[in-house]
């Protein structure tokens, strides 16, 4: 259920993007506005969802069947997403604060390539590990 949220909010995400990719194309500032916005809230639920529960359990797990390999890959993952993390959040915060259009498009190529390369990297790697160590405990130990 939680991966499943959390791809939801991937498809989103992308579809936010191209939105995004579309009102810089026309220069249409207030539909960027709006689509930071809309993109800002769904980013933001997305990373405290993950920064709360993934990164955790993932630890947790590892620890737990004293798993060395996991545990070393849960953190690097962890450690490299916290800083992709802090750059996406400040990024959006500062745009949001103080809004000018090409300002915004000189940064929002390397952001939108961050994060999909963060997004495939979370399907790819990130999510099937946590439905594999994570999920499968969790409905093991179910009534």
């Amino acid at each position: 259920m939680l991966i499943d949220t959390l791809r939801k909010q991937h498809q989103e995400l992308i579809r936010l993007a191209g939105q995004m990719d579309d009102m810089l194309a026309r220069g249409d500032e207030a539909g960027a506005r709006g689509v930071l916005a809309s993109l800002s809230q769904v980013l933001r639920a997305h990373l405290s969802l993950e920064d709360q529960e993934i990164y955790p359990g993932l630890i947790r797990a590892a620890q737990v069947s004293q798993d060395e390999r996991m545990l070393e890959t849960a953190r690097t993952f962890a450690s490299n997403m916290q800083r992709i993390t802090e750059s996406l959040r400040d990024f959006v915060s500062r745009h949001e604060a103080s809004f000018h259009l090409e300002r915004f498009r000189a940064g929002w190529g390397a952001l939108s390539t961050v994060l999909a390369s963060r997004i495939a990297s979370e399907e790819k790697t990130l999510y099937p590990l946590y439905e594999r160590r994570v999920g499968a405990r969790a409905r093991t130990s179910s009534p």
